[in-house]
């Protein structure tokens, strides 16, 4: 079976000296075992496990990491864990290079390695066609995948090691894997077969609205928040939390209005983190983040928070908030509405920064934004081949924006597996205000939630019933 990626949102990436390598061969290898290490200790030295029992030692010792990296009692590996490796016994003192190491991700909210991953991941290794070559980038000689000439081909899971993959879900009914790093963002849809990726059953990320209410006024505010707007009831938002979280969603965008104003919205955070859900939000409250108690909040138990600005003096101040607390480089962006400002200047303003670039919503009081003839010219000069040149790393870009510029993103160069282009196929948006889910936050048409609790799954169920057929209607349009 082949092993197959159908989306990557990247985060880090490393470097380090060793080259191990999964090679999948159209027929059964024919090498054999080469110079096993002993102790199952694997390097930077040359080896190649071919048999069953030499690449049961070299699966056992990524498991054996994973359980002592998640600080798993031992007695639950000597009891239950070494179980899974059939008769090979993997001792303490075992180890894989960092950089050749390939993450075993843990079930949501839990330090215990998803086994169902673990099983497939084992099963692939373990084909008859499957070879794992040890070896020293540093060296001169030594196996290179190149050697292999047209008979072998590196396996796709080997594009899985550079990234910590926390979290793993498994989706119920379509058996592609979707795998989460909860510190970086960083995101993938992956399958060891050949399993249709283009539905969902179960959403990635649910945008959920939690307050109306803004003191900001912006001229193209989609969503309409005034300082007349509501804050959602603090219980709804609970038990929408705790639906997500039966349904194992890694993360959610918390929105308004402006989320920070809501009187709960420290409890908000906490309770999220709590059920294994990691919460990021957008703010144009700046000010939020001069009080040292949200400040401990947001490090606490956030992803990301995404600054909405609109002139250079905005960035200054996110800059300025961001340097002060020394945030890590992808905990915070900038996020820009096309239209309404300079793009391309405020680009070169956010000197590095992240940056999302936002289409722009015709709805709400944007839907009454009047464009001058200034407005209309610079859109012609703000176009993404041009933002690009200027910055050609750290742009994220949201699908309505992908919409208005699909022809500019696609001469660019940009790679499909580096976005999604619609909206409700593997995300959703829930108006906690209101009480509704659809699509996403400007798409027009809702769907009332009728539960009102999560007892027996109820809220959950709900959701996951309606999101099921809406991903296969976005993606069949």
């Amino acid at each position: 079976m082949p092993v197959n990626i159908s989306n990557i949102r990247f985060g880090f990436a490393c470097n380090s000296s060793s080259t191990h390598s999964i090679i999948v061969f159209p027929d059964k290898v024919t090498f054999t075992d080469e110079d096993v290490p002993e102790f199952n200790e694997y390097g930077w030295q040359d080896f190649v496990l071919a048999s069953k029992e030499a690449k049961l030692g070299y699966i056992g010792t990524l498991l054996h990491h994973a359980v002592w990296q998640n600080k798993v009692p031992l007695y639950i590996w000597d009891y239950y864990v070494q179980s899974w490796l059939d008769s090979v016994k993997v001792e303490n003192g075992c180890y894989i290079d960092h950089q050749s190491r390939l993450p075993l991700p843990k079930y949501l909210g839990s330090d215990y390695v998803n086994k169902e991953f673990f099983d497939e991941l084992k099963a692939h290794l373990l084909g008859d066609n499957v070879a794992i070559f040890g070896g020293n980038d540093n060296s001169e000689g030594g196996f290179r995948v190149t050697d292999l000439g047209s008979d072998g081909q590196e396996s796709n899971v080997s594009e899985l090691m550079d990234v910590g993959w926390e979290t793993a879900r498994k989706d119920p009914i379509y058996g592609y894997w979707l795998l989460f790093n909860r510190k970086s963002g960083t995101k993938c849809r992956f399958t060891f077969g050949d399993q249709d990726m283009r539905y969902s059953s179960l959403p990635e990320l649910v945008d959920i609205k939690i307050t109306d209410y803004c003191t900001k006024g912006c001229r193209y505010c989609y969503q309409n928040s005034s300082v007349d707007g509501e804050h959602a009831d603090y219980r709804r938002i609970s038990t929408v939390l705790a639906a997500l979280a039966d349904l194992q969603v890694p993360e959610v965008a918390l929105g308004g209005g402006e989320a920070t104003l809501h009187p709960n919205f420290h409890d908000i955070l906490r309770e999220a983190k709590l059920l294994g859900i990691v919460p990021n939000f957008t703010t144009r409250n700046y000010d939020w983040f001069k009080d040292d108690k949200n400040v401990a909040v947001f490090n606490e138990c956030c992803g990301r928070v995404a600054f909405s600005v609109d002139h250079s003096s905005d960035i200054h101040k996110v800059k300025t908030l961001c340097d002060y607390h020394e945030f890590d480089y992808w905990r915070y962006c900038l996020q820009i509405v096309d239209k309404v400002c300079d793009v391309s200047y405020l680009v070169k303003e956010a000197r590095g920064l992240p940056i999302t670039l936002l289409g722009f919503k015709e709805c709400g009081r944007a839907g009454s934004y009047r464009f001058s003839e200034y407005d209309k010219t610079r859109w012609k000069e703000n176009t993404f081949d041009k933002i690009a040149k200027i910055r050609s790393y750290d742009i994220g870009v949201d699908t309505k924006y992908l919409e208005d510029h699909r022809d500019e993103i696609e001469r660019a160069g940009i790679s499909k597996l580096l976005y999604t282009e619609k909206e409700g196929q593997y995300s959703m948006y829930i108006d906690a205000v209101n009480g509704t889910m659809a699509e996403s936050s400007y798409c027009g048409e809702v769907t009332p939630i009728k539960a009102t609790r999560n007892y027996d799954n109820e809220m959950s169920d709900e959701i996951a019933a309606w999101f099921k057929e809406t991903s296969k209607t976005v993606a069949d349009r």
